[in-house]
């Protein structure tokens, strides 16, 4: 049996060249009355074939998201739904803003 090869970009042990050393969360989003299923798990499996994807996070709306929710389960990776927060309740009127202004450190969070 051949050993795989250590990647000289980035050290690390996998087949294929540089595309194959992107490692980390896929985000998918789009619009909510996107239905193309198909559409969506070809590019999904064409992305995964490139990329070492750990997970696989979206909106957990309905279109797009629900299909890359669906795609992420039915291919083995971990689906994490990050549905937006939208309820004025908790952040008053001016919750858009302060969602958006706070969206950067909420991946330093999780």
């Amino acid at each position: 049996m051949t050993p795989t090869p250590t990647c000289s970009w980035c050290a690390r042990t996998h087949t294929g060249g540089p595309e194959r050393c992107l490692v980390g969360v896929l985000l998918v989003c789009g619009g909510r009355d996107y239905a193309d299923r198909a559409r969506v798990w070809q590019v999904l499996d064409r992305t995964a074939r490139r990329v070492e994807i750990t997970a696989v996070r979206h909106g957990a709306a309905t279109g797009a998201d629900s299909l890359a929710g669906e795609w992420a389960v039915a291919r083995g990776y971990t689906p994490d739904p990050c549905p937006a927060d939208w309820y004025p309740a908790r952040l008053g009127y001016t919750s858009a803003p302060i969602r958006y202004s706070l969206e950067p450190d909420n991946e330093l969070t999780r």
